[in-house]
């Protein structure tokens, strides 16, 4: 799959011209969602299986890790200041259930911590443990759920409201660990948000190819449904690879 995915990519062939409602139709029933997980044997770690990538989503695929278009950082940054600011993504405080905080260390290596309300407990989800290192972790958590109560006492100004510093931690045992220099610390941590139930039956979603889980990661943050820019950036990957262009 990841060769094929490479050869894809590499291709010079312009790509077919697909218009708004066609683009937005084949989105709309592409089995992309659909993955199904593969069933282990007693030797091998499972993994994550995917279809066969659309003639779309190759596409896609490819004008995300064009390394041509890194240079345009102001355009980034134009994206973060559209999407922060006050009460944007809030919601009521009562209702919610878990908090994600991704959390990067020395600019080396990210993990997660979830505050589950539900459950009474914070976990911290790595995917590169380090015993040496687990003191200095718990510390970086604390820090986060101390100021967490600072923002929950802001939105909420409830003195019953059970303090997230006083909740437990729980480094759930059955999380896979990454690769040996794959990297992949921060993909691990996107997958992250994906478990609800924080139970060892969620772990087959947290198992993939490295280079393969890049790609479907990429797309689907792309292709969402939500996603407000998603056919002008699929517009810009079709005009860009147009008559055989290079990177």
């Amino acid at each position: 799959m990841a060769a094929h995915i490479r050869e894809s990519l590499s291709s010079t062939a312009p790509p077919p011209t697909v218009d708004k409602n066609k683009m937005e139709k084949k989105l709309r029933t592409s089995k992309f969602k659909e993955s199904q997980h593969v069933k282990a044997n007693a030797k091998e770690r499972p993994f994550t299986s995917y279809p066969p990538m659309s003639e779309l989503e190759k596409l896609i695929t490819r004008y995300v890790f064009d390394q041509s278009l890194f240079v345009r950082g102001q355009d980034v940054i134009s994206w973060v200041k559209q999407y922060s600011g006050n009460n944007k993504y809030t919601g009521i405080v009562k209702e919610c259930e878990r908090v994600y905080i991704p959390i990067n260390e020395d600019k080396s290596h990210w993990y997660m911590c979830v505050v589950n309300f539900t459950h009474g407990m914070v976990y911290i989800l790595d995917s590169l443990p380090c015993p040496s290192k687990k003191k200095e972790r718990n510390e970086q958590v604390m820090c986060m759920v101390k100021f967490l109560d600072e923002v929950l006492d802001i939105l909420d100004n409830d003195e019953k409201r059970q303090k997230v510093q006083k909740l437990p931690f729980h480094r759930p045992t059955w999380l896979p660990v990454q690769q040996s220099g794959s990297g992949d610390c921060g993909l691990h941590t996107a997958k992250f948000y994906n478990l609800e139930n924080f139970t060892e039956e969620e772990s087959s979603m947290l198992r993939f190819n490295s280079e393969d889980g890049r790609y479907r990661l990429a797309l689907e943050l792309i292709v969402f449904k939500d996603n407000k820019i998603r056919i002008a950036f699929i517009k810009k990957a079709q005009e860009k690879y147009r008559d055989g262009r290079k990177s």
